[in-house]
């Protein structure tokens, strides 16, 4: 039992330092599902897609210039869905990168 308690108290604290303590990996899950709704846009829903979610920012993949600038005009609207949607998340930023 003893080495039970600390397998879990490591795999804990693994876990924490790679993002899925405080519901971190929940938060992107849910964020990942909603996209197409969260973005309201077909073609940013194709080109642009959240990677990863840390310190409440949402790190955002476009496959192109063009969707990246695309994304970035449509940012706050995007920013703002994402509160309503999920308003404990505490998402602060989106980041935009190619």
């Amino acid at each position: 039992m003893a080495q039970e308690a600390d397998w879990r108290s490591v795999l804990s604290d693994i876990a924490g330092r790679i993002g899925y303590s405080c519901g971190k990996s929940d938060v992107f899950s849910k964020i990942r599902a909603s996209w197409s709704d969260i973005v309201g846009d077909g073609v940013l829903t194709r080109f642009c897609m959240p990677e990863y979610y840390e310190d409440g920012v949402l790190g955002v993949k476009a496959n192109s210039a063009a969707a990246a600038m695309q994304f970035a005009a449509k940012k706050e609207y995007v920013l703002d869905n994402i509160r309503k949607a999920f308003p404990s998340c505490g998402i602060k930023n989106i980041i935009v990168a190619r």
